[in-house]
């Protein structure tokens, strides 16, 4: 259950970082980061998964593939993809700046930060059946929960307010004749 927490705080982290900033600019480049990201994922699974030769059914068509990496160059013409530190540390600050948002006290923030941090960290040497976190001294197990089942239930009120229907758009929202696909 606990690793459990590593991926929703993934998904969470992700959705905050993208759409939380109150700048549309910000939340624009936010967007991009994490498509590109995304995309470089997809590439990549779909290049390793193209040279199985056994479980053929999973091996992408030569023309899947190269729609993909056609894409991921287009993508990547937008938005380079960052390193994980980085990227973990801009999405620990953007769950921070949400800390008041999402119904935690705000000078809790920069323990919201941390705790993001820790626990992405710790739940993932989890994941990959490492021990260190219990060497270090694993935090608490039912405040990690709290803090990444807080930030997820916000994660999902921001997806909600920011997914409305194109008639509830107002002239000042982004659309996507905003977003230079022939950069």
């Amino acid at each position: 259950m606990l690793i459990l927490a590593r991926s929703l705080l993934l998904a969470s982290g992700r959705v905050i970082y993208a759409l939380g900033a109150e700048d549309d600019e910000v939340r624009l480049a936010h967007c991009l980061q994490v498509i590109s990201q995304e995309s470089g994922s997809l590439l990549q699974g779909m290049e390793e998964a193209h040279e199985f030769t056994q479980l053929h059914s999973l091996r992408p068509s030569d023309e899947f593939l190269a729609e993909v990496k056609s894409a991921n160059k287009t993508v990547q013409k937008l938005s380079r993809i960052r390193g994980e530190r980085a990227m973990l540390r801009e999405m620990a600050q953007a769950i921070s700046e949400a800390a008041g948002p999402a119904g935690l006290p705000a000078e809790f923030a920069p323990t919201v930060r941390e705790a993001a941090l820790w626990v992405f960290h710790c739940y993932s040497g989890m994941a990959h059946g490492y021990a260190w976190s219990f060497e270090v001294g694993a935090g608490d197990p039912s405040v990690d929960l709290w803090i990444v089942g807080t930030l997820g239930a916000f994660a999902v009120r921001l997806m909600t307010e920011m997914c409305r229907a194109p008639e509830e758009l107002g002239p000042d929202d982004l659309g996507p004749d905003d977003v230079p696909l022939d950069a």
